[in-house]
């Protein structure tokens, strides 16, 4: 069983991790789902899947710039503070 999903936003398809997976993760029954993005700094962390909306979704979702500290379900804790930014300009890795 899988307990946390972690994706690297794609500065090309920003889209399938946001909607696609926030989707596809809580009906694999994944109950985590961090996102980390590169373009803006930030990160999205999920959590809680139930199904109020008839299908399986993220019932909490928290999003904050980098630097601040993740905690995650389980005691996991993940720092930000020195994670990389995409180039706004050459969408490459700085």
């Amino acid at each position: 069983m899988h307990l946390l999903a972690v994706e690297v936003v794609s500065p090309s398809n920003p889209g399938t991790d946001y909607d696609a997976k926030s989707r596809d993760y809580p009906a694999m029954g994944i109950p985590h789902y961090l996102i980390v993005d590169p373009r803006d700094g930030t990160w999205t962390y999920q959590w809680q899947v139930g199904g109020r909306r008839g299908s399986p979704e993220y019932e909490n979702r928290l999003r904050r710039p980098y630097g601040n500290t993740v905690a995650l379900a389980g005691g996991w804790k993940v720092a930000t503070g020195g994670l990389p930014f995409f180039c706004r300009s050459t969408r490459v890795r700085t």
